[in-house]
């Protein structure tokens, strides 16, 4: 999402999510997510190459959004390193297993 726009809170950007899939500027790309207890991965389905690395201390927020959007089930992480100004925040649609947080 736009760093210049002002979200604020994880309503704004599950809002903002839900415009920009109305207007149909959101695009996927399948992989496979990983989690260990040092971070959250993101690996190409066919080659296993490593496409993003959220390690577990950069990570301040993780929310399920269920059926919200077309996508009814929906893994929020925000991601925020301590020089950043502005956390990050990215949606994965999680197709083959649901989204569950204990």
């Amino acid at each position: 999402m736009d760093k210049t726009e002002s979200i604020v809170t994880i309503d704004d950007a599950i809002k903002k999510l839900i415009l920009l899939d109305s207007r149909g500027k959101i695009w996927t790309q399948e992989m496979l997510l990983q989690v260990t207890d040092k971070a959250v991965k993101l690996l190409d389905c066919d080659t296993q190459e490593e496409l993003e690395n959220f390690p577990v201390t950069t990570i301040h927020l993780c929310q399920a959004v269920l059926n919200q959007t077309r996508y009814p089930s929906v893994l929020l992480l925000m991601c925020q390193d301590k020089d950043q100004h502005r956390p990050d925040i990215h949606f994965f649609h999680c197709d083959e297993v649901e989204v569950g947080l204990r």
